[in-house]
């Protein structure tokens, strides 16, 4: 990889940042452990603008910072043991997710809404689903079926409008931020 510009990292910083902000919009629902939250927008955001190497880079800072201490997961919790819990695939999820979402940004190199919600919903929905659910099913002992009904059933209406949102603003900022063609090399 080549060396990171200041400008990536200041981006970098920022969608670490916004990802952990995000992480404070948290609305617990009484049917299921896991909390509506704000984070998976930072993550899909962050795969839309910087791409695959940077977004992937934004979000392991993400874990990072929240892994030693500071608040910035699922409602201002922290630590080692939020990675470990019924939640925690969620969070190993985020790198991947926005490498996934940069990898197709950058394979078709458009800021379309259309394309963005669709690549939002694969990797901002169906990737951290998936490793989401793997988790809580383990930690929980619970069956793949009720594990889905329990911790992803519920949150698929406000996924859908979370990747809607992320394609929304990623349109605008991304044609802001780095126009495909026009010497951006991001």
């Amino acid at each position: 990889m080549k060396n990171i510009s200041i400008r990536e990292m200041v981006l970098i910083s920022f969608f670490a940042g916004l990802t952990g902000i995000l992480a404070y919009i948290k609305l617990p629902l009484p049917f299921t452990p896991v909390p509506l939250t704000g984070q998976t927008l930072g993550v899909m955001l962050s795969g839309i603008i910087l791409g695959s190497k940077l977004g992937f880079i934004s979000q392991i800072i993400y874990l990072l910072l929240g892994i030693i201490g500071l608040p910035i997961f699922s409602g201002g919790s922290a630590g080692i043991g939020i990675i470990t819990s019924h939640t925690g695939g969620y969070l190993w999820s985020f790198p991947i997710a926005a490498y996934i979402i940069g990898l197709l940004m950058e394979k078709k190199r458009s800021f379309d809404v259309r394309w963005l919600f669709l690549v939002s919903i694969i990797g901002g929905i169906i990737v951290i689903n998936f490793f989401g659910l793997i988790q809580f099913s383990l930690v929980l002992q619970r069956s793949l079926i009720e594990s889905f009904m329990l911790a992803a059933a519920p949150f698929l209406l406000g996924d859908f409008l979370k990747a809607l949102l992320a394609a929304i603003l990623g349109s605008r900022l991304g044609k802001a931020i780095h126009p495909y063609g026009k010497n951006h090399d991001l």
